[in-house]
């Protein structure tokens, strides 16, 4: 909690998102199955996974891979060798699929 509230003594603008975060109505951070976000055999950058999240009305924020989290990784324009069984981290308001906006 200390961190939250140093981010927004630093960062007013994000006293919001942090708000809505930590409300139990706000949204949540989930960790879905990346196939919802990539078909096999691709390799998307972490930027076009954010793009496609954010077609889902959903925040990317990192991904897991072989059990191991990556939180904000960086460069977000280089390629990702994920396999179908990682997953993509993100903040959203439902748990589930949720309908693509275009």
């Amino acid at each position: 909690m200390s961190l939250v509230m140093a981010h927004v003594a630093m960062n007013t603008e994000l006293k919001e998102v942090w708000r809505d975060v930590l409300d139990a109505e706000g949204d949540e951070i989930y960790v879905k199955d990346v196939d919802l976000y990539m078909k096999e055999g691709e390799n998307p950058s972490f930027s076009e996974l954010s793009e496609r999240a954010y077609l889902r009305r959903e925040v990317a924020i990192g991904y897991v891979k072989n059990n191991k989290k990556v939180l904000n990784p960086t460069p977000k324009s280089e390629p990702l060798s994920l396999a179908l069984t990682d997953s993509l981290i993100v903040i959203s308001e439902l748990e589930g699929e949720q309908p693509i906006v275009i």
